[in-house]
């Protein structure tokens, strides 16, 4: 009778004991793991600098775009008026684009008539201000 198989038995039964003890250790219990899980993050609905709101302006229209350019929890928003007039002439003022905001003609961010409106008076979100323009306006107007 061949046994030259018996060998091959034996190793695949000592492979499978002790695959099986040390699948068995590790689901015995330990100190614990620092899992690191992954963070789900909502997009946030208030309002972040860079954004475009229509806000209700002192001495503006009901609703007027404005430049959100920085956010405190307790004071509220600071914002820059966004007009419909180009910046070109302006000192201060930041020309846009054709197309920002709804504006066919472009317009401009007044960077010299700057506002603190409490959080509640920006209306309804109406976009981002391109990086680049965001850059510029963010050194015009200070921290």
């Amino acid at each position: 009778m061949d046994l030259s198989w018996w060998p091959a038995l034996a190793a695949v039964i000592v492979l499978g004991f002790v695959a099986a003890l040390v699948d068995g250790a590790g689901r015995l219990p330990g100190p614990p793991r620092r899992l690191r899980l992954p963070v789900r993050r909502t997009p946030r609905s208030g309002p972040r600098p860079g954004d475009i709101w229509y806000a209700a302006l002192p001495g503006g229209e009901p609703e007027a775009p404005a430049l959100v350019l920085a956010v405190d929890g307790r004071d509220g928003v600071r914002v820059a008026r966004i007009s419909s007039r180009p910046g070109g002439e302006r000192p201060g003022a930041v020309p846009l684009p054709p197309g920002t905001v709804g504006q066919p003609r472009g317009g401009s961010v007044e960077t010299e008539d700057l506002l603190w409106l409490p959080a509640e008076g920006l209306r309804r979100r109406a976009g981002a201000l391109d990086p680049l323009l965001w850059d510029q306006v963010r050194t015009l107007t200070g921290p």
